[in-house]
């Protein structure tokens, strides 16, 4: 407390000190101005000083006795108003650097696809069209689309899972089930040679968030990783965790994404974590997820222990899609298609509830932002005629968790964001 009140008075004498010897200096250079007065201008001053010290001090000390004769539990409660006031003040200045950190790797993510398509824009303006560099420039604008729209969904979902509006909901399953199911995906879509080493490993956790976090992660280390080199899974338990380590050629340490930012949030929201380290076998980066893992239980007397239930295999479903934009109808329903399904398309909810009485569909895929009747009141009406019978899939360019609960209580049974994850929605039209 003492040195608060020498802090104190210095400075407050310290403004008056200046501003004295400002007119001692004026003083001093007038002629007119006898010594004699310049020296009792300067005594006065000094008095002035001293007498001004003096009086911060006796008010700085008459402040901390008053602070220091509160009752008990009012100092306490004077304490954590000042604790909590510096903690907020804390913690907004670490927000304030995530918002620039984020907004930062924001641009990253979004400038290089972007560049990437206005020079194959460029391309496509000045060579043939089915030239070689028509081709390639056709391709270059297929993939880095697709990259965007990947990026456009991660960030929906890191939003999410930063501001926690994210509800998760468990369930027991084998990890390495999803994990084989996750890298069997990204083999369709990759010249990289994967090779797995997968032992069973029960977790509770969100199948749906789950799935996000492996792709996600899966994605960046394909897209990291030099073409055609090797990628290892590995999944064990291990000091009672599932620990799921990808190996693979790309950098070390990884640079910055939204991709890898959405897994560690996701890691953290299952009371996991995440990093990354140099690879032990040459150059490259290991990614490693480490999450709780469950004992499995012990098998019944004179029993066998129970396999895990196999996937269910793919079959073909009647769907119903329900689209007014003509050339995502078309093409959605040609990809359906290709994937053995038999579709039915309407290009309103009218014409879809006419189909739905002529066909039965045992999946309907419904845009919400149909044209008179929306999405909500078809699912409505879906339930009324069909009831639990057909599955309903929501497409929509809202993914809040406010959107998602409104399409639950109109009747939908999953609810995806556009541009549409075409393998999450064959996934759920196989589940059907």
């Amino acid at each position: 407390m003492r040195r608060q009140l020498i802090v104190l008075s210095l400075a407050g004498i310290l403004p008056m000190a200046i501003v004295a010897m400002v007119i001692l200096a004026v003083a001093g250079r007038m002629p007119a101005f006898p010594d004699r007065s310049l020296g009792a201008l300067a005594a006065l001053l000094v008095l002035v000083l001293l007498a001004s010290a003096l009086f911060v001090w006796l008010a700085g000390r008459r402040v901390a006795e008053s602070i220091a004769a509160l009752p008990g539990d009012e100092a306490k409660r004077l304490q954590q108003s000042l604790d909590e006031e510096r903690r907020a003040r804390q913690a907004a200045e670490a927000a304030g650097r995530e918002k620039d950190e984020f907004l930062a790797l924001l641009g990253h993510e979004l400038g290089n696809p972007l560049g990437a398509l206005d020079n194959a824009v460029r391309v496509l303006e000045r060579v043939p069209a089915g030239s070689a560099d028509f081709k390639a420039a056709r391709e270059v604008i297929g993939r880095q689309t697709e990259q965007l729209a990947k990026a456009l969904e991660d960030l929906r979902e890191f939003g999410r899972a930063a501001s926690g509006r994210i509800a998760l909901h468990r369930s027991l399953f084998d990890l390495a089930q999803a994990v084989a199911g996750a890298v069997a995906a990204r083999k369709h879509s990759s010249a990289h040679e994967w090779r797995l080493e997968l032992r069973p490993v029960l977790v509770s956790a969100d199948p749906a968030r789950m799935d996000q976090l492996l792709a996600a992660l899966l994605g960046h280390a394909v897209q990291d990783s030099p073409p055609r080199s090797a990628i290892l899974v590995r999944l064990r338990e291990e000091a009672g965790e599932a620990v799921l380590e990808v190996d693979h050629g790309g950098t070390h340490p990884p640079p910055e994404s939204i991709a890898l930012a959405l897994v560690q949030r996701l890691a953290g929201l299952h009371g996991g974590r995440f990093g990354a380290q140099p690879r032990e076998d040459g150059p490259g980066s290991r990614f490693m997820l480490r999450l709780p893992a469950i004992p499995e239980p012990e098998p019944a007397a004179g029993g066998e222990r129970r396999p895990p239930p196999a996937p269910r295999p793919a079959r073909q479903a009647r769907v119903l899609l329900v689209e007014d934009n003509d050339d995502a109808r078309v093409m959605l329903q040609r990809i359906l298609q290709t994937h053995g399904h038999l579709v039915s398309a309407a290009r309103d909810a009218r014409a879809g509830l006419e189909a739905a009485a002529a066909g039965s569909p045992s999946v309907a895929v419904v845009d919400i932002g149909l044209p008179g009747m929306d999405g909500y009141e078809f699912a409505r009406a879906m339930r009324e005629r069909l009831g639990q019978g057909v599955r309903l899939i929501a497409l929509t360019g809202y993914g809040t968790e406010d959107h998602r609960q409104r399409a639950a209580e109109a009747g939908f049974d999953a609810h995806l964001t556009k541009p549409v994850d075409i393998d999450r929605l064959l996934g759920l039209i196989a589940e059907a």
